[in-house]
């Protein structure tokens, strides 16, 4: 479809958060009307919402002031003839960020970087095609303004440290560059506004992970948005493996295709999720270490996503049902071994799906959450998982899922305060906070047209 006239279903999850506990219950209300929402491999490392939109699409603008631990974004400019990529930010660790880039020809760089952007710090990077430069000694939940200077030419942008009791998280599934860029690039007005701190990709970022093209394509698509906020990648069937592997660990500065992010009051599992000869061995041991780390009762996080490729749920996908078994025995098992996770995100199957997985003694279901920024292609009905249930489903529409976590307690169009609930309760809790609003574009205007709260 033309830009013009595409329908894009833009998903919101509104979740508040206090150390150990997750508060109060919902009334989500009506689009633009009032509403009441309470509530208080390796390991990497706001502001309280606003109120409630019309028809010009406010009630996803009016979400983030500027400030020093929120930084206003800078304006959406073209990319230098000098850049063949914008730049990106990926996390080391708390204090620490990686700034890459691809340079339209070998040649040197600086990136400057600070709390004020008329007082930056200079970084020199050597002469080369690929630049990765390490910002370190970072301050936490802060807002850091930076810009790479190529050969004269200049690209800004911002990122957020973990540290911040709000974090705002955009999740990407199926964005298949080059061949569905059109789709997903639609979506940069939403992400825009949204002002994400965390991006995180459940793969088929690209169609073809041997062919560096494609890579170019997805960060150039991405340009509106991709060096505003910290990207965390994941693999696919599409990356494959060998030279997709390499490829996206060296673009994106990568020490494994499975790996924990902690960002604040969150913690994220990026996961790798097909099956491959070490699997056991490996990655399905990390994932229990990772789990049990977060359910240790020392700095445990507030809110657990894991993040991955292959659905443990689809209702359309009939042909896939051996994948989600796998899935489900390897991946969701051995989560709930280590102590179980509040929300999965994935893609895999080309349309927008929200379901629940029950198990056995938790006292609420893992909400588990389907997206597709590019790619629309559902299969034939028939034969979920027996441990899914089915809550909202979008065949034909491209989607996204923002999600807002505050520790402090969310307010975006009401008063009033319940009592709080216990943590793991979040499942059924964030289920009902889920607001399914679709977006229309009509020559470039945004448009909120319905929602179905759960």
């Amino acid at each position: 479809m033309r830009p013009d006239t595409m329908r894009i279903l833009a998903l919101f999850l509104l979740v508040g958060c206090q150390p150990g506990t997750i508060g109060g219950a919902a009334d989500p209300g009506s689009v633009g009307g009032e509403g009441e929402a309470e509530g208080q491999g390796g390991v990497t490392g706001g502001r309280d919402g606003g109120g409630g939109g019309g028809a010009d699409g406010g009630w996803i603008a009016d979400w983030g002031a500027g400030g020093t631990d929120d930084p206003e974004w800078p304006e959406e400019e073209l990319l230098p003839a000098q850049f063949l990529t914008p730049s990106h930010v990926t996390m080391v660790d708390d204090t620490s960020v990686v700034v890459s880039w691809q340079g339209a020809s070998e040649t040197a760089a600086v990136v400057r970087y600070g709390i004020d952007p008329e007082d930056l710090h200079a970084v020199d990077s050597p002469s080369g095609t690929e630049h990765h430069v390490v910002l370190e000694s970072l301050r936490p939940g802060t807002g850091y303004f930076y810009e790479v200077e190529v050969e004269g030419a200049v690209r800004k942008g911002v990122f957020v440290t973990p540290g911040s009791p709000t974090v705002r998280i955009v999740h990407l599934g199926e964005f298949h560059a080059p061949s569905e860029s059109e789709s997903a690039g639609a979506f940069a007005s939403v992400i825009r506004d949204f002002r994400p701190h965390l991006i995180v990709e459940s793969g088929d970022m690209v169609d073809d992970g041997e062919d560096m093209n494609h890579w170019t394509d997805y960060q150039r698509t991405s340009a509106a948005w991709i060096s505003n906020a910290i990207l965390l990648p994941a693999h696919s069937n599409h990356v494959g493996d060998g030279e997709g592997i390499s490829n996206m660990m060296s673009l994106f500065d990568m020490d494994s295709l499975w790996y924990s992010t902690r960002y604040g009051p969150v913690e994220v599992l990026s996961i790798r999720s097909d099956y491959f000869d070490e699997f056991d061995e490996q990655e399905a041991p990390w994932i229990r270490e990772a789990a049990s780390l977060a359910h240790d009762g020392v700095d445990d996080p507030a809110f657990l996503l894991a993040a991955w490729h292959h659905p443990a749920c689809s209702s359309n996908y009939s042909s896939r049902a051996d994948s989600r078994e796998w899935v489900m025995e390897n991946i969701i098992d051995n989560l709930v071994e280590g102590g179980g996770v509040d929300m999965v995100l994935v893609g895999h199957d080309k349309y927008y799906e929200r379901s629940t997985i029950e198990v056995m003694g938790a006292p609420s279901p893992i909400v588990h959450v389907m997206t597709n920024i590019g790619k629309i292609s559902p299969g034939d009905p028939g034969d979920n998982h027996f441990k899914c249930t089915t809550e909202a489903t979008e065949l034909d529409d491209n989607s996204t899922l923002l999600i807002e976590v505050n520790e402090r307690g969310l307010r975006p169009g009401g008063a009033g305060r319940r009592a709080p609930r216990p943590r793991r309760a979040l499942g059924r809790l964030a289920d009902r906070r889920v607001r399914d609003r679709k977006v229309i574009q009509l020559a470039g205007a945004q448009t909120i047209l319905g929602a179905m709260p759960r």
